[in-house]
């Protein structure tokens, strides 16, 4: 977990392989939350936003995964209350085992990277 960006210390950073239900717990103080997730599906200009609305009923029970709006839906019953929360997709091309993004996909983080972080910088979403 990186403590900080560019000297904000209210913003954290979590680098997980999927998510899990205990997340929940972790991010109950959160006022907002940017996930951000490789795609399978082509997107036009390599990445996107989305919105992440609290969903219980799409749990995969054959499975420990759960999704954004899942997890969500959780903190909402849970707590009764959800943190405002969006979804960046990135396109990728080789979901194969592997350390390293090919040549096109890092071209796309940087790009979706750039975004964010101007986002950050100027929208409101992170101080409300």
């Amino acid at each position: 977990m990186k403590e900080s960006y560019k000297g904000r210390s209210d913003i954290r950073f979590l680098e997980l392989h999927q998510l899990d239900p205990t997340l929940a717990e972790d991010l109950r103080e959160a006022s907002s939350i940017i996930f951000i997730d490789a795609s399978l599906e082509e997107i036009e200009g390599g990445w996107q936003w989305g919105d992440v609305k609290p969903e219980l009923s799409r749990l995969h029970y054959l499975s420990h995964f759960i999704d954004p709006s899942f997890l969500m839906g959780m903190m909402e019953s849970l707590y009764q209350q959800i943190p405002a929360s969006c979804l960046v997709s990135i396109q990728g091309d080789d979901f194969g085992m592997g350390e390293r993004l090919t040549p096109a996909a890092e071209k796309r983080a940087n790009k979706a990277i750039a975004g964010i972080s101007s986002f950050i910088e100027t929208n409101s979403f992170l101080d409300s």
